[in-house]
């Protein structure tokens, strides 16, 4: 119905993704990667759904390649961090499938774990909206993703063509915390919405981890309600 629109194609791949549906979820990505490979998140997102489908040397050569961020015309620097941390998760669990002795060493943790990780990834660069953290002490923090109180950042997101961010909760207070959403933008589009899939990572890296994937639609969340919450 929509072969040519990222943003739609975008909404149908988080859904695949929230259903398991991870080959039919790759196939839509590659599609994306067609209509957009001047993007960096086209990369970054065949990167994550080969790991996920077991394309292990696929996924190392992506990430390796948005590490090294050497290529014409493409500028990975917003998602440097994110892959940093994908590639390390990846060579915890496939070291003896890739390559790795050229990454730098700080890269090569044999240890390496994180004890949340939440990936935020959204079908729009301009979707406005704001996260909120609350830690077991009720204290909180706020990540803003609109024009008024984060305009360079949205503005590298649609020049460098990428849409995600990743927060660590790492040696942080243990015991329950919270995690909010309020949507701050304009468009209430039901035909093709604004999207955010929402993922976390529960001791990422160890064979303890837990993960679970939700689609949000942003639209709909104009007042702050909670989306997520866990124990540390």
């Amino acid at each position: 119905m929509a072969p040519g629109n990222a943003k739609a194609l975008r909404t149908v791949a988080y859904q695949l993704e929230a259903l398991g549906e991870l080959d039919r979820a790759k196939t839509v990505y590659q599609r994306i990667a067609l209509l957009r490979p001047q993007e960096a998140q086209s990369y970054r997102d065949l990167a994550h759904i080969y790991k996920e489908t077991g394309e292990i040397t696929k996924a190392f050569g992506l990430y390796k390649r948005i590490l090294d961020n050497q290529t014409p015309g493409i500028d990975f620097s917003g998602l440097q961090a994110a892959a940093e941390n994908e590639i390390q998760h990846l060579i915890a669990f496939h070291r003896t499938k890739v390559k790795f002795t050229d990454l730098p060493n700080d890269l090569l943790a044999a240890n390496y774990k994180r004890d949340i990780r939440v990936v935020l990834e959204w079908n729009d660069p301009s979707a406005e909206f704001e996260v909120q953290f609350v830690n077991p002490s009720r204290k909180y923090f706020v990540w803003n993703h609109d024009t008024f109180n984060n305009a360079e950042r949205m503005f590298q997101e649609v020049e460098d063509g990428f849409s995600m961010e990743e927060f660590i909760i790492d040696d942080s207070d243990k015991g329950p915390w919270l995690v909010n959403i309020r949507y701050v933008g304009q468009d209430v589009s039901e035909e093709n919405p604004i999207i955010l899939k929402y993922t976390a990572y529960k001791d990422y890296g160890t064979r303890n981890e837990t993960k679970s994937v939700k689609t949000i639609k942003l639209y709909s969340h104009t007042q702050k309600v909670s989306v997520d919450s866990f124990v540390n």
